[in-house]
């Protein structure tokens, strides 16, 4: 144990004495995340992408899924429909999972609901002409994914709220021409062509019922919170940077005669490069300790929500650990395999920007091409990510992370092992 302190402190000493490394591990993540922030929060309302998927619950079993499944395909929407047994539970769960984008659920007896205000409006246009009152619309529960942006959220309300709009009107449609079509078949056709009004005519009359989509309020779906996306996204990014200066660091030592006298001492390899890892694992955790500082104290100073790990903070530092360990270990592969300082720079570089790209740190994954999206899935970056997705956008615990949190694990121990062969072999 006294070996590996010892490491650690040589580490950290030749570290504290690198002031321009500390600035770009600590000042850049930073500035690019407040910057991020306040660029997204701005202009968040002005863009939109279309999502990959929308999971759509039927509970009605009537005309009016099927004609809103016909219309929603129509749209360009890519529809996924609800098996039998899902309920609207089942339909929360997985969107809040982030398995599909956005989730509707048409409710029970809706058909006979909207059924039933065609009837009244009829009969309250055929009593009174000039009654143009509009019928209670119907509230179709909405969900979405907590990590979809507020404009994305508005696209996608809007274009299932034209959806929804049009089932209702064509369903007043229906009804009026079966109930006008002994009167208009005596009637001759005014230029139309057709001897009925358009729909459109029709549909300037009557006050029209509406299926209209409604924010789902269930307690298990959180909110879209911008801020517990961007802090974590740019402290992980900041956290991969670190891999230059301790990759840079090791092949100093290599070049210069040092890592063979470390190794003459009594000390094992593992030591030698555990106290390395340790040392900038340290350093990992003070750069997300600096962003979530920022994110307490500096964002409401400009008009950002206050950033909050109070939900599940024992499985945000777990994500932090790992994450770090996963960036620690790729810098040490880095000093063992490259051969120069500019070579290990420019590649750990190079291969961070790409991963971030790639990861989803930049730009959302579901705003990819479904050929990115794919290659995603080998970031490391895109797996902290979405760890910290799901303890601190959606509220989960730690094991709805696993599968991501193994696969740090996994990279973790590949990339030391790999480092490990390829120092015995030199």
């Amino acid at each position: 144990m006294a070996r590996l302190l010892a490491v650690i402190g040589k580490e950290i000493l030749v570290l504290s004495r690198d002031r321009a490394g500390l600035l770009v591990l600590f000042v850049m993540p930073a500035v690019l995340v407040i910057v991020i922030t306040l660029v997204q929060d701005n202009v968040m309302r002005l863009t939109g992408q279309q999502p990959s998927q929308l999971l759509l619950l039927d509970l009605d079993r009537g005309p009016v899924g099927s004609e809103v499944l016909r219309q929603l395909d129509e749209a360009g929407l890519t529809v996924v429909v609800a098996g039998d047994e899902a309920t609207a539970h089942s339909v929360r769960t997985q969107v809040v999972a982030g398995r599909f984008a956005v989730g509707l659920i048409i409710p029970t007896g809706t058909s006979r609901i909207l059924a039933e205000q065609v009837r009244h409006v009829l009969q309250r246009s055929a009593a009174d002409p000039g009654d143009g009152r509009q019928s209670p619309a119907i509230a179709v529960p909405l969900v979405f994914d907590p990590a979809l942006t507020a404009s994305l959220r508005q696209g996608l309300s809007w274009q299932i709220e034209a959806v929804l709009a049009a089932v209702g009107r064509q369903r007043m449609i229906g009804a009026l021409e079966s109930a006008l079509a002994p009167l208009l078949s005596t009637q001759p056709d005014g230029g139309s062509g057709t001897g009925r009004p358009s729909p459109t005519e029709l549909s300037q009359v009557f006050a029209l019922p509406l299926l209209q989509p409604a924010a789902d309020r269930d307690d298990a779906v959180p909110d879209y919170r911008p801020v517990q996306q961007n802090v974590p996204a740019w402290a992980l990014f900041g956290m991969f940077f670190s891999a230059i200066p301790l990759g840079v660091g090791l092949l100093k030592e290599r070049t210069a005669g040092i890592w063979l006298r470390l190794r003459t001492l009594p000390v094992s390899l593992s030591v030698l490069l555990g106290g390395k890892a340790v040392a900038y694992l340290l350093v990992c955790c003070c750069q997300f300790l600096l962003i979530v500082v920022i994110g307490v104290t500096v964002f409401p100073l400009v008009g950002l929500p206050v950033f909050s790990v109070a939900a599940n903070p024992g499985a945000v530092v777990a994500v932090v650990l790992l994450s770090g360990l996963a960036a620690c270990s790729f810098g040490i592969l880095l000093g063992v395999w490259c051969r120069t300082q500019e070579q290990a720079s420019t590649l750990g570089a190079v291969a961070v920007v790409i991963g971030a790209a790639l990861g989803g740190i930049m730009v959302p994954v579901y705003a990819m091409p479904p050929l990115l999206q794919r290659l995603s899935v080998v970031s490391p970056l895109n797996w902290g990510l979405n760890g910290f997705h799901e303890v601190l956008v959606r509220d989960g615990p730690l094991s709805a992370a696993g599968g991501d949190m193994l696969r740090l694990l996994l990279f973790t121990g590949g990339v030391l092992v790999l480092a490990v062969w390829r120092m015995r072999l030199r």
